[in-house]
């Protein structure tokens, strides 16, 4: 077992250190909200046998330990006093652990549960094995305050392998805002909030989350997005959309619009390697009316490039310093609200080059998303050269939700074959 590790007194963050109003706001919503579950992640593959717990320990807080704020925890967990402070000493063996299992997925709905209690930091890592004879599991959540999809992209490149390469999935931020372009995305932001969305009228949610996945190669996706001229990012929306056009508990089924919430990267050069969350988000409509899967691709295609020229990067980095600690709170439980979106999406790009552990190369990446009480899923897409992966995190009271992931490939044959 590793001894607890005290941190270096030139670690990067100093002790007592402020966050910012979009991450404190996930405190807030997890206040409200107590059984939310705020941790987000995934699940790397890895072929052969497992390598001991010691040595993976090794491997991940020693390159962790200096990575802020994955060396913090936090005081004063509130929307008003919480803040980051380095942990003094962490003993590797609280935040990684092993689970040991005959099936895969029973054991990740399991630790899907995880709370982030005590004076540790807000991640936990598993190694999960026993499923299989020569493959084996690393399941990651950190709390969503710690890191959205770009800073964990960061973050699993620092904890095996090199420094990741700048994202091309989530369209990049202009460098500048000025006072008009963030005044104009404010505005434009705030006229997102109608029309309303329409919330399921269903009262049994669970609030356990559970997981499913399907594969697809990697390519498939790139020669799509060359051939239509559009992103990878519209490729996964607009399949999507097929599930909810014919999926008998979409509010589509009932005449309604369904909304998707779609991140939108806001970093400039100097942030790319700054945690914490810097992704806004605006609402899309998804065109479930098209019965066309071309069709349906071309309307998603001009939506995002109207909705990102919207202003809406320009609006959260000219004045997210300047956002008081309320607003955080506000901007959090709107983005989760079923009266604002009823689907959270995400794009997970791929840490470049190859993700290691104690020398075995990870097969496959399976993303894990929050989700806010009221939904009834979202959904998360990890991309790759070889394999990318389309997951669906569940309430574990929806019975059809292993059939999603089948449906969202089937769309993707059908926009392939039209």
């Amino acid at each position: 077992m590793c001894a607890a590790l005290p941190l270096k007194e030139d670690s990067q963050v100093a002790p007592d250190h402020p966050m910012r109003a979009f991450d404190r706001g996930f405190f807030a919503y997890e206040a409200r909200n107590p059984h939310f579950s705020p941790g987000t992640g995934a699940v790397l593959l890895f072929p052969g046998r497992p390598p001991s717990l010691q040595e993976i320990r090794e491997q991940l807080w020693g390159r962790l330990a200096e990575l802020p704020p994955m060396n913090c925890r936090v005081d004063g967990r509130s929307w008003r006093r919480a803040r980051w402070r380095r942990a003094d000493s962490v003993d590797p063996a609280q935040l990684i652990r092993e689970h040991v299992t005959s099936e895969l997925g029973d054991a990740i709905n399991e630790l899907l549960a995880e709370r982030f209690e005590g004076p540790l930091p807000l991640w936990r890592c598993w190694l999960v094995h026993g499923y299989c004879n020569d493959e084996f599991a690393l399941l990651y959540l950190g709390h969503h305050a710690l890191h959205d999809a770009l800073a964990m992209r960061r973050m699993a490149g620092m904890a095996l392998g090199p420094a990741p390469s700048p994202n091309r999935l989530v369209p990049p931020a202009p460098e500048r805002s000025g006072v008009w372009a963030s005044a104009r995305g404010l505005t434009n932001n705030m006229r997102s909030l109608v029309p309303l969305a329409t919330p399921t009228a269903r009262d049994d949610f669970t609030n356990r989350r559970q997981l499913s996945w399907g594969f697809i190669p990697g390519m498939e996706l790139n020669t799509l997005a060359r051939e239509h001229d559009v992103t990878i990012n519209d490729v996964f929306l607009a399949a999507l959309t097929g599930v909810l056009r014919n999926w008998p508990e979409s509010p589509w089924q009932i005449g309604r619009t369904v909304w998707a919430l779609v991140p939108v990267n806001t970093r400039n050069a100097a942030e790319v390697d700054q945690g914490g969350n810097r992704l806004s988000a605006f609402r899309l409509p998804l065109p479930c009316d098209q019965a066309s899967p071309l069709r349906r691709l071309e309307v998603i295609s001009d939506r995002t490039v109207r909705g990102l020229r919207r202003g809406h990067q320009h609006a959260e980095r000219g004045l997210s310093a300047a956002f008081p600690k309320w607003f955080g709170q506000f901007a959090v439980g709107r983005a989760m609200s079923t009266r604002y979106a009823q689907v959270l999406t995400s794009c997970f790009p791929v840490a470049g080059g190859l993700l290691t552990l104690v020398g075995r190369p990870a097969m496959k990446i399976i993303p894990a998303l929050i989700l806010p009480h009221g939904h009834h899923f979202s959904v998360a897409m990890s991309v790759s050269r070889d394999h990318s992966c389309v997951a669906f995190t569940a309430d574990s009271s929806l019975g059809t939700a292993d059939e999603l992931p089948t449906r969202w490939l089937q769309s993707i044959e059908e926009l392939k074959n039209e």
